[in-house]
């Protein structure tokens, strides 16, 4: 019996919903800075009817993206100095060991030196992982993000920095 083939026809993907249409563009817009931080989002104003709107207001709340208040409706979250602080923390205690495990397995930097262009920094951090330094290249990513941190946000940077270890 022949074996059957399959065809090379690409089957088209599902439609999406009209709330994860919503919820994609309502997104893009804050991420690209079209909607900006505390910006009030008002169901009526965004071009498609009240429910799939209500229901991707309230995926994008549970994503933090956007804030839910019972009187004043949705807004696009603040970021304050405090909540960036907090995100760039956590990003010298992760990214850094993310790194080194990625060099441990011989992980190739090709598109990573492509993205990162001619900073100084990141090229160091990028040669010292190509050359298999896994300790290196964790210790010069976790100075590079709390050096960040402390020229972004000074009064938020103290002696004891735990990313800086």
């Amino acid at each position: 019996m022949p074996v059957a083939r399959t065809s090379s026809i690409r089957r088209a993907s599902p439609p999406v919903s009209r709330t994860d249409f919503v919820r994609d563009n309502i997104k893009e817009a804050i991420l690209s800075g079209e909607f900006t931080s505390g910006q009030t989002l008002v169901e009526a104003e965004l071009g498609v009817s009240k429910t799939p709107v209500r229901e991707a207001l309230r995926i994008l709340a549970g994503s933090g993206l956007v804030m839910m208040s019972t009187y004043k409706g949705a807004s696009v979250r603040v970021i304050d100095a405090t909540i960036a602080r907090s995100v760039y923390d956590l990003r010298a205690l992760l990214e850094p060991v993310a790194l080194r495990r990625a060099v441990e397995r011989g992980t190739d930097f090709t598109e990573a030196r492509k993205v990162l262009g001619e900073a100084a920094e990141h090229l160091a951090i990028l040669t010292a992982a190509e050359n298999g330094d896994a300790q290196g290249a964790e210790s010069l990513l976790r100075k590079h993000i709390t050096d960040f941190i402390g020229r972004v946000a000074p009064s938020l940077t103290t002696g004891n920095d735990k990313g800086a270890r």
